[in-house]
């Protein structure tokens, strides 16, 4: 279950939707295998760093400890989440988990954006090159331009 502002709505009912758009606030290893193959034109996430500091200690605080400035009052009534303390061959393995089932869900042609941070983005980068899942993964605005 997710919470916002105070109220509790299922994890797998669409956060908003109207004719243009249906939008999830989900666990995403509970909504993706609900999803049928190539039904998603794009995904965007800002799954949990896992990284949040330069020592151990730095990384297992809690998240409003990493993220919320103690006079935040908005940031502090958020609820925490979990999952943002693994450690680097925990947090590729998770990554490999949804990614695989993202990259099923999304067509062909369509755009996956992963928000990261800068500690994170090489296991990110190394995930979708090794094309977790059956469809791999292309580059293509990194790629060599392709002759016409």
């Amino acid at each position: 279950m997710t919470f916002q502002t105070g109220i509790r709505k299922s994890v797998l009912a669409p956060y908003y939707q109207d004719d243009a758009a249906t939008l999830y606030q989900a666990d995403a290893l509970a909504l993706l295998p609900t999803l049928p193959d190539q039904s998603v034109d794009a995904l965007i996430t800002d799954q949990p760093y896992s990284s949040g500091g330069l020592m151990r200690g730095d990384r297992t605080n809690p998240v409003h400890g990493k993220y919320v400035q103690a006079s935040s009052k908005l940031g502090n009534s958020l609820p925490a989440f979990t999952g943002d303390n693994r450690d680097q061959r925990s947090y590729t393995y998770w990554c490999a988990l949804w990614l695989g089932e993202a990259l099923r869900v999304v067509r062909p042609g369509g755009a996956a954006v992963l928000f990261s941070d800068w500690r994170q983005l090489p296991t990110i980068t190394d995930i979708l090159q090794a094309g977790v899942g059956s469809g791999g993964a292309s580059f293509p605005g990194t790629n060599p331009p392709r002759e016409a």
